[in-house]
């Protein structure tokens, strides 16, 4: 956190780190608290208990303070799908939409609209999710980052998955065989990264779509990689990633 530039903005993203931090280890209740108190001193006027006139509200002076905002209310999503309030997730990652259109942060906006998919997922809005992955994904790969263009295309993967449940048995196959391999690629990425709980998370889906397909030995050699990554990289966050992006 000490290195971090001065800037008039510094305060407000070293708070969002230690709540990424206190998020990680589990403190929702402290988390919370931090990403609002981010939100009372970058949105003057914002009560997360009232609603707020937008137009007396003053515009954050930097471009890192917006993205802090944005940012901070993605956050609070995950702490509210983590307590299973989906409905007050969605409130926030609306307002979160509203400021990366009104800022222009098109790698934030596509962000957001994952994280929307991801809910509309959960509640079983399938076809919805997929389509709404599909309609920022092509920026993400283009232009964003080695993990946003992972987490895209894992969470696109397990959109194919549940949207073509019902499909006809030809259709269906050649849908999974696809969402298997955009696994493949995020956990590339995910390795890349050293993200070992997500790297985890695609070994363990894809295992459970070659079972589906019937495909022995793509299923264990999957399900062996997990097995071996497990042993290596124990998980220790108390945090259920395949519940968020």
């Amino acid at each position: 956190l000490s290195a971090l530039p001065p800037s008039s903005s510094a305060p407000g993203q070293i708070k969002l780190l230690e709540a990424e931090l206190l998020f990680r280890q589990g403190d929702f209740q402290t988390c919370r608290d931090v990403l609002k108190g981010i939100l009372r001193a970058g949105e003057p006027g914002c009560d997360e208990a009232e609603e707020a006139d937008q137009e007396q509200q003053q515009t954050p002076s930097s471009a890192e303070t917006k993205e802090t905002l944005v940012r901070s209310r993605i956050l609070l999503s995950d702490i509210l799908v983590m307590c299973n309030d989906p409905g007050t997730a969605v409130e926030h990652l609306i307002k979160a939409k509203e400021l990366a259109t009104r800022y222009r942060l098109e790698s934030l906006h596509c962000l957001v609209c994952l994280h929307m998919a991801n809910l509309q997922l959960g509640l079983g809005a399938a076809e919805r999710a997929l389509s709404l992955v599909r309609q920022c994904l092509t920026f993400l790969l283009a232009h964003g980052t080695k993990r946003e263009r992972s987490r895209g295309l894992l969470l696109s993967s397990k959109c194919r998955v549940a949207a073509n449940a019902e499909r006809p048995e030809l259709e269906r196959r050649a849908e999974l065989l696809e969402a298997a391999g955009q696994v493949g690629k995020a956990k590339e990425g995910f390795l890349e990264l050293q993200d070992w709980d997500r790297v985890k998370d695609c070994l363990y889906l894809q295992a459970r779509i070659y079972h589906s397909l019937l495909l022995t030995t793509e299923r264990n050699m999957a399900a062996q990689q997990y097995k071996q990554f497990d042993e290596l990289y124990p998980t220790v966050s108390p945090v259920h990633q395949l519940l968020l992006i």
